[in-house]
């Protein structure tokens, strides 16, 4: 008055699902995800990927993301595992001192980065005349420009997340201003003449004249264009002049110096 029946089920285990590791991306780039451990494959969220029902997408996201992935083997079972996607951008900036000709310009590195440290500079003053300095790969470098003109600074920078960035900068080197004068031996008790006339403004214009007179007394000196000066003895003196114009540079100045002689007058008997 009764029957019974046996009959043998099967209990599969769950695929075992394994994804690569959390990575990063820089923006503008892609990074290639890849999962196994499973016979087909859905990502999600379903953001920024070439095919989210591959094993190896390639994801474009321009955000941090974690992304989960579900695995299901040829038994129908399922699993499930995640990595978490890191997004790492770098931005290249420079400011530097305005040079002139001849001057030390001194640049600074501004660029900044995301999730990642910056650990390559890479500078191009396009100076040629420099020969191998018209290259660094320091930080914030200096690099005198031997002729003025307009030249195109390049830096390029990366992380070290791989992510590189660069920018252009054109640098307007300027030309200094140069102090020449002219004056002529004179004899004692009379007043000597000197002339800043010949002096050339360079890339900008003369704002100052200072003389020396040389003679070693502090009130010995003038800011006029055109002074004149009288000796009170006789003998060679050194004197300098120093113009200074009004460009925003550190050499926006020039001196230079020369002697006069002041003769001592006859003794007549």
């Amino acid at each position: 008055n009764f029957d019974d029946t046996c009959m043998t089920v099967q209990i599969y285990d769950l695929p075992v699902i394994t994804t690569s590791a959390d990575t990063f991306v820089c923006i503008g780039d892609s990074v290639q995800l890849n999962v196994s451990g499973a016979n087909s494959y859905f990502w999600t969220p379903n953001i920024d990927l070439t095919d989210n029902l591959l094993s190896n997408p390639l994801s474009y996201s321009t955000n941090a993301i974690e992304y989960f992935v579900t695995g299901i083997d040829l038994n129908g079972c399922s699993n499930i595992d995640s990595l978490d996607l890191t997004v790492s951008n770098v931005f290249a900036n420079f400011n530097f001192s305005a040079p002139c000709a001849t001057d030390s310009a001194f640049f600074t590195d501004l660029s900044v980065s995301n999730n990642a440290n910056t650990n390559i500079w890479e500078w191009n003053f396009n100076d040629p005349t420099s020969g191998l300095d018209s290259v660094s790969i320091l930080q914030n470098p200096s690099h005198i420009f031997n002729n003025s003109g307009i030249f195109d600074v390049l830096l390029s920078v990366e992380n070290d997340k791989f992510c590189t960035a660069d920018t252009l900068i054109q640098v307007n080197v300027s030309i200094s201003p140069e102090s020449i004068f002219e004056s002529d031996s004179v004899c004692l008790g009379l007043p000597i003449s000197f002339s800043s006339l010949l002096s050339t403004n360079g890339s900008g214009t003369i704002t100052q004249t200072s003389w020396d007179f040389g003679t070693g007394n502090i009130g010995d000196t003038s800011n006029l264009s055109n002074p004149s000066f009288t000796y009170a003895t006789a003998g060679l003196y050194t004197v300098c002049l120093t113009v200074t114009s009004d460009l925003n540079c550190t050499e926006n100045f020039d001196d230079t110096c020369m002697t006069v002689q002041i003769y001592d007058l006859p003794v007549i008997t």
